[in-house]
């Protein structure tokens, strides 16, 4: 370790009555950090693939590509790793690999320190000549959803002497709900956590709601993709009850089966993507297919703006015709996923958690005009009602593709 003056503020002691910084001797120790690993027990992928431990190491560039459509970016790491939030109480601590090479001093432990984006961490490491491993604990996760990237900065402390060490670890860090759900068979995919990050911007959300809001308002209005109004198929392997085969790499990069329309999508890929996403954060979503549905009324259909006739391209007609129109489509299903009996739909609206089944069935379905064909004889509140018994949940998403 250099005998150098210390640089980084959040790793120079201070006095505890006063606060001001303390000059302290450097002491007489050469010690570099080996390797860096993640031990909250929490599985992460890149590239589909399990990332293997350890997740920083000397001599091995874990500094991310510079890829923004794929969700790789160079302020990050290629091995990132995934904590719970404080309240959840699970594992705070991680491991560190170090090598001493020198030791002049009669010190024989001492405590390192570390700070990555203004997380802190420390703990005791053994000063004897050879290679250790400490285990290191942090000062306190964070309570909300939080990501933290780029070089950490360390130092060690020694019988009152003190000083930052020359290396840098390229780490990554997600901070999230609760446990990935299970269909990241893997481990939660770093892909899915930037983008709901970087793009749908859940950090700093305090409960699930909030960060489902967010991710079901980007998903249909600032992701980019456009409704299927042709035959409302799926475009990125969704099936009516969500299933094993969802494509959301492709769905993130929107690059669906249409070569001619990559980002075309129905109401099952919008509702996949969703309850993925949510999934990747440790939220758990439920998901709900409804068939007979109806005549929608004129809404915000993802991609295309207002609607009453979803399917338009199919006949010659237009997004928006009047109610009596004999070639106005309808949807004969529909699938939209919720949480804590608030519905999202990311294909038509947005809802955004802010309604129960049966006040968004009544914002969002005609009624009047769908009754003589799904349900002749039928009063409003009586079809309503019928749909509202159908509004069963299903697991949904089992599997990624």
């Amino acid at each position: 370790m250099t005998k150098r003056k210390r640089t980084d503020a959040s790793l120079t002691p201070t006095d505890d009555k006063t606060g001001v910084p303390v000059k302290v001797k450097v002491p007489d120790i050469m010690l570099e950090i080996i390797e860096v690993t993640w031990k909250s027990g929490i599985d992460t992928a890149r590239n589909k693939a399990k990332i293997a431990a350890p997740h920083w190491a000397a001599g091995l560039d874990a500094k991310e590509e510079d890829k923004p459509d794929l969700q790789h970016y160079p302020t990050g790491s290629q091995k990132p790793g995934v904590y719970l939030v404080k309240s959840k109480k699970g594992v705070d601590t991680f491991e560190v690999k170090i090598k001493v090479t020198k030791n002049s001093t009669s010190e024989t432990s001492g405590k390192l320190l570390g700070n990555l984006s203004g997380l802190y961490f420390d703990g005791k490491c053994d000063l004897s000549v050879g290679t250790h491993t400490a285990t290191m604990k942090f000062k306190e996760l964070p309570n909300v959803l939080t990501h933290l990237e780029g070089d950490a900065s360390w130092g060690l402390e020694a019988n009152l002497m003190s000083s930052l060490l020359p290396t840098k670890t390229r780490l990554e860090l997600f901070v999230i709900f609760d446990k990935p759900m299970t269909f990241y068979t893997e481990g939660v995919w770093a892909e899915a956590l930037r983008f709901v990050f970087k793009k749908a911007a859940v950090g700093a959300s305090a409960k699930a709601e909030d960060a489902i809001k967010k991710i079901t308002n980007y998903c249909h209005t600032v992701h980019g993709m456009t409704y299927d109004t042709m035959q409302g198929a799926s475009n990125f392997g969704s099936i009516p009850i969500g299933g094993y085969g969802f494509k959301l790499l492709n769905y993130i990069k929107k690059q669906g089966n249409d070569a001619a329309i990559p980002n075309k999508v129905n109401c099952y890929d919008q509702a996949a993507a969703v309850q993925a996403l949510s999934g990747a954060l440790g939220a758990k979503v439920d998901w709900i297919f409804m068939q007979p549905y109806g005549f929608i009324k004129t809404t915000n259909l993802v991609g295309v703006g207002s609607c009453n006739n979803p399917f338009y391209k199919s006949n010659g007609t237009a997004a928006i015709v009047v109610k009596s129109d004999p070639k106005r489509t309808a949807f004969g299903n529909h699938a939209y996923v919720y949480l804590n009996t608030k519905i999202h739909d990311s294909c038509a609206g947005p809802h955004a958690g802010t309604e129960s089944l049966r006040q968004y069935l009544e914002a969002a379905i005609d009624a009047e005009t769908s009754i003589p064909v799904i349900a002749k004889g039928m009063k409003p509140s009586e079809f309503y009602d019928a749909l509202e018994n159908l509004g069963i949940p299903l697991q949904g998403i089992t599997g990624l593709a």
